[in-house]
């Protein structure tokens, strides 16, 4: 409460860099008091945006629509009236409108007590369907059929008559000699040539078209606010495939890691988060809160000196609540 209570102080005084780190790591123990949890991450969420950090101020207002789901307590906080326009007024411009529905949605939901706050989904992803594909019909190719090639005529051959031998007459007397009779040539008549048959046509080939086919429709991408919205759902399983995705990537950085390592100890998945916090590298000075996180993961991993060794480095800068005295009592109390 103190901590907390300082970095309200800080909001007031206008010094937001100090009230932003005394927000952040006061929201670590208060996981289990729902109205001062929302109060800090409000207070957290003004200050984020004072300082420009956009992504800090949606994260820190998404914590609080989380924390209305499992308990609607924000109606009734006892937060200064210009504090909470101030948040409304942040919370208009960087979160949709059915999220900051949630704000005035009353208390329908029902209680919960779950290990973290788990953040609100964001509007869910409805890919729509590719289109039918309709083939469009073929006009077929008309070839037209070749003219018959005519043929030549047969040639006339006429055949010559054989000799006729002259006729002899007696010649009781001389008498004037009489010529043999001339035979005309016989003409023979020409053949004429069959006609031919014409030639059976020849079908017009049929050309089909392609039909397009559309591209694939690429996988989406699984984002951090995908991530939120399955753990706001409890659907611990799909967080952790979408955390372990973000891990997985070519390039992620120190801050990046460390996100990707709280969500994964959010959604019990304790051997990624450790991962996570290996690619983060070593802790930066207002860092320290997030070794709870990791003495948490090392001990539910059965790596209880490692374990010991984070949560004593981590006690000083958290706020002792329930669940971390809980937490302590089995780290202390554990023997490898």
């Amino acid at each position: 409460m103190a901590l907390l209570q300082r970095g309200i102080n800080h909001v007031k005084s206008g010094n937001f860099d100090q009230a932003s780190k005394e927000l952040r790591i006061a929201a670590f123990g208060l996981v289990d008091s729902i109205s001062l949890f929302e109060t800090a991450q409000i207070y957290a969420t003004i200050a984020s945006e004072k300082l420009g950090r956009e992504t800090d101020a949606r994260h820190a207002a998404q914590r609080v629509l989380a924390a209305e789901r499992i308990d609607a307590r924000y109606a009734k906080l006892d937060i200064p009236t210009d504090v909470r326009n101030s948040f409304e007024s942040i919370v208009t411009r960087i979160l949709t409108s059915d999220q900051v529905a949630v704000l005035h949605a009353g208390a329908g939901s029902a209680t919960v007590t779950p290990a973290p706050i788990k953040p609100t989904p964001p509007a869910p992803i409805n890919p729509q369907p590719p289109a039918p594909i309709v083939a469009q019909p073929v006009t077929p190719i008309v070839v037209p059929t070749p003219a018959p090639t005519p043929k030549s005529p047969a040639p006339i051959t006429t055949k010559s008559p054989a000799p006729i031998s002259p006729i002899e007459l007696p010649s009781p007397a001389p008498r004037s000699e009489v010529s043999p009779p001339t035979v005309p040539p016989r003409t023979v008549q020409p053949t004429p040539a069959p006609t031919p048959a014409p030639a059976p046509k020849t079908p017009a080939p049929v050309v089909i078209a392609p039909i397009p086919v559309p591209p694939p429709t690429p996988a989406p991408v699984p984002t951090f606010a995908n991530a939120e919205a399955a753990l706001s759902r409890n659907d611990l399983l799909t967080a952790r495939t979408i955390y372990r995705s973000l891990l997985d990537a070519s390039s992620v950085d120190h801050a990046t890691a460390l996100r990707i390592a709280e969500g994964s100890y959010r959604s019990r998945d304790f051997s990624t988060a450790i991962r996570a916090f290996d690619r983060a590298g070593a802790l930066r000075k207002g860092e320290e809160p997030y070794r709870y996180y990791l003495a948490v993961a090392l001990y539910e991993s059965g790596k209880y000196s490692a374990a010991k060794r984070e949560l004593a480095a981590a006690l000083p800068f958290i706020e002792i609540t329930r669940d971390v005295a809980r937490y302590r009592a089995k780290i202390d109390g554990a023997i490898e």
